[in-house]
């Protein structure tokens, strides 16, 4: 392989790519599509996703709060 290759992202995702992508299962994209989410195409009878809506939807997802770290107490 040439180190000069340059990795191209892909413009649109296969359901099971995207799944790979976003982690989230087959049958939640698809719910995302219905519900509007997610810019989806059709090329035959594949369906395909935009990359600009699925990183949209990702950054929608809240962030997970930080608890804040307790002490121990009693050595445990």
């Amino acid at each position: 392989m040439n180190p000069q290759t340059e990795t191209i992202a892909p413009a649109l995702f296969t359901i099971s790519g995207a799944s790979v992508y976003s982690g989230f299962a087959r049958s939640r994209l698809y719910l995302e599509i219905k519900a509007g989410k997610l810019d989806a195409r059709k090329a035959g009878r594949r369906t395909l996703i935009t990359r600009g809506s699925l990183d949209a939807m990702l950054d929608t997802l809240p962030k997970v709060a930080q608890r804040p770290v307790l002490p121990c107490e009693g050595g445990r």
